[in-house]
């Protein structure tokens, strides 16, 4: 019984039988998850953006170009990840300036100057402090 190549069952996908993209995800989608869970170290995150990189397989079936399948695959997965990666950095850096606003306003509000340095040195004595938004509000801190 001769095996179907991959590029062969992506141009019977191209032209809408949908059934052989079975095949490809049941050859394929354990080193597209290994190449994930590798890269995120999250199995949950990795199992979803599996999902989503054959998701997206058959939505852009039309473009593929009839190149090598396997590149076409990872280069999709390595797209999710370049996305997944900066929406999550939009979100922290969102993140950071709220929380630098708010502990401003706290120290203006509420805080003492001198229970808020007692409080920031036993942070950095316990190592609590990796984090920029810290260091950078006690630098402010007069």
């Amino acid at each position: 019984m001769e095996t179907i190549t991959d590029e062969k069952l992506m141009q019977q996908v191209a032209k809408g039988d949908l059934d052989q993209l079975k095949v490809l995800f049941e050859r394929h989608h354990v080193h597209v998850f290994n190449f994930l869970n590798k890269m995120t170290r999250d199995r949950m995150l990795s199992e979803d953006m599996t999902q989503e990189v054959f998701y997206k397989i058959m939505k852009y079936r039309t473009t593929y170009a009839n190149g090598r399948f396997v590149a076409w695959m990872f280069t999709i997965a390595r797209n999710n990840l370049k996305t997944y990666y900066s929406r999550k950095k939009e979100r922290y850096d969102s993140l950071d300036e709220k929380l630098l606003k708010t502990i401003d306003d706290g120290i203006e509000a509420s805080l003492p100057n001198h229970i808020f340095s007692i409080s920031i040195y036993f942070l950095i004595k316990s190592n609590s402090l990796v984090n920029g938004t810290f260091l950078r509000c006690v630098s402010s801190v007069k």
